[in-house]
């Protein structure tokens, strides 16, 4: 039979393991609340995000009339062009890190940044939102158009003569694609006070996930104690060593 000496440490070491149980409990309680406050935040941050993928699909449609026309000017004689580039559609993205993560516990709760696209299927994550001019998908080709009137001399690489048609359907492309371009701008102009207002809110709510995090590491620290006064127990709660301690 173990010693008093020893059986008194195992109350108080049973003792010690329902405090730090008690602390999960309460900690657990805790969260339940943060939760719902989080899940506030999901029509607003949504809704806004949904909002600039609306403004990036309508200027990805102007962008695509922008190659398809662009490619038919270059081909018309007089029109011509010597650059080219390639179109890609805006980017919406949400920055997240590790306390993004509802049951992060570890010692870098900033750790783990990654910027992931944001999709009408996501929409609402990350702790920051940040918008690239043409960091999204390719959409195709331009080519910048150089008439009307280009290469109608002998240039050393090639000669054309375009009639009247030509050099009325060269102007209307590139009248065309300023008229785009203008219509880009404004839209996008739109996206930067939306981002400012998005970013409010996901600040905000970054506050509630750091008072979320400190819960987690509260109740990962109380569970390690949990689990090495747990070994110390059945070191002591061991008959094989009754006669020994």
């Amino acid at each position: 039979m173990a010693s008093k000496q020893t059986r008194n440490l195992v109350g108080e070491l049973d003792d010690k393991k329902k405090i730090k149980g008690d602390v999960i409990d309460f900690v657990t309680e805790k969260k339940e609340p943060i939760g719902d406050k989080l899940e506030n935040f999901d029509p607003s941050t949504q809704g806004l995000d949904n909002k600039v993928l609306s403004i990036i699909a309508d200027i990805s449609i102007k962008q695509q009339q922008i190659v398809s026309i662009a490619n038919t000017g270059q081909y018309i004689a007089g029109c011509g062009t010597t650059s080219v580039e390639n179109v890609n559609e805006d980017l919406l993205q949400g920055k997240t890190w590790n306390l993004s993560n509802e049951s992060y516990s570890g010692t870098d709760p900033f750790g783990g940044v990654t910027n992931n696209t944001i999709t009408s299927s996501n929409a609402g994550i990350g702790s920051m939102n940040v918008y690239t001019n043409s960091g999204g998908p390719s959409l195709g080709t331009y080519y910048g158009l150089e008439g009307p009137g280009y290469g109608t001399s002998v240039d050393g690489v090639t000669s054309v003569s375009p009639t009247g048609t030509d050099n009325a359907n060269c102007t209307a492309c590139k009248n065309a694609i300023t008229a785009l371009n203008s219509e880009i701008a404004t839209l996008r102009a739109q996206v930067s006070p939306l981002i400012v207002s998005i970013n409010s809110l996901k600040e905000e709510r970054s506050e509630l996930q750091k008072e979320r995090y400190g819960l987690n590491r509260t109740a990962a620290a109380a569970q390690d104690e949990i689990d090495r006064i747990q070994g110390a127990l059945d070191v002591l709660n061991n008959p094989d060593y009754d006669s020994l301690i």
